[in-house]
């Protein structure tokens, strides 16, 4: 008999929803009612049922739905479509979703590994044994369990920035490309002007660090790098000029944290000829049109 997974979904989260309790993702797939299928399958239907049904949004820990789903959840929070004026609004109500879908599973992980030392809510270790956590036990959840959700918040960057690119009426797959994992940009910018030249766009999420400077030197060809970056002192003048020397046009980040850039670094310039001498740091509130101008010029525009 085939099984009804709406009808088994509904009363397993609404029983959960109904003692306003969350539910493992184990436990729901688990449910005997599911022991016919293979696990895969049912976490397949109950990713559908959430993304339909998105009242049960949280209900089931660890789950999140379809990220066409999420980006109308983020567009109800923020009180309209996603454009470059309030993508890093944006951003942050996706980080929060995914933080609410992620915070119980990590605190049943860390409750369950770490039982032996936990006195109450408070959890006692020595700096030993929590490097050991961190490089043995932790390591292989967070390339199991918290993968998805690290997975999801990165892909989630990149979809933010590309609804920005498709209010300014730029179409996918036409005048951007969302790349694979194994590209050596996240997103490409396709111009029509002279030879059609292609912009690498390498996208991050809070913190620069070393990871974007290496983002950056595996992009060829014109590339430029965007992020919603909060840590001001992360691009002081050192790692600006490295940046720089990486060949990149430009880097674009939140207005709030360029604001806080000392004002020689802000004037710090770029010097390949799709941004000659313009300023190298950009806000991420401009990304979209910036790009909608190499579309036709194949140059961004002076600032």
């Amino acid at each position: 008999m085939a099984i009804d997974y709406p009808n088994v979904f509904k009363n397993i989260l609404g029983n959960s929803q109904a003692a306003g309790k969350s539910i493992s993702l184990q436990v729901v797939l688990s449910d005997p009612r599911l022991s016919s299928v293979r696990t895969e399958t049912s976490k397949k239907h109950l990713k559908s049922f959430i993304s339909q049904n998105t009242q049960y949004i949280g209900v089931v820990e660890g789950l999140l739905p379809d990220d066409r789903v999420l980006i109308h959840i983020i567009e109800a929070r923020i009180g309209g479509k996603i454009n470059e004026a309030n993508v890093v609004s944006a951003n942050r109500e996706c980080a929060e979703i995914v933080k609410s879908a992620a915070k119980p599973v990590l605190k049943t992980y860390v409750q369950e590994t770490l039982s032996g030392n936990l006195n109450g809510n408070q959890l006692r270790i020595s700096v030993a044994d929590l490097i050991d956590f961190l490089l043995d036990e932790y390591e292989i959840f967070s390339r199991g369990a918290g993968n998805s959700l690290v997975s999801t918040a990165g892909r989630m960057n990149e979809k933010l920035l590309m609804e920005c690119l498709k209010g300014k009426g730029l179409i996918e797959n036409r005048d951007f490309t969302r790349t694979g994992t194994k590209s050596d940009a996240d997103i490409i910018i396709h111009s029509s002007a002279g030879a059609k030249p292609r912009l690498g766009v390498e996208v991050k999420s809070y913190h620069a660090r070393e990871r974007l400077l290496r983002g950056l030197k595996d992009v060829t060809g014109p590339k430029v790098g965007a992020g919603y970056f909060v840590d001001e002192k992360e691009f002081n003048e050192s790692h600006t000029q490295a940046l720089i020397q990486a060949n990149a046009a430009a880097v674009y980040l939140p207005q709030q944290t360029l604001a806080k850039i000392d004002q020689k670094i802000r004037d710090m310039r770029a010097f390949v000829p799709i941004a000659v001498n313009s300023r190298f740091y950009r806000p991420i509130e401009s990304f979209a049109s910036d790009m909608s101008e190499f579309c036709v010029k194949g140059k961004l525009p002076t600032i």
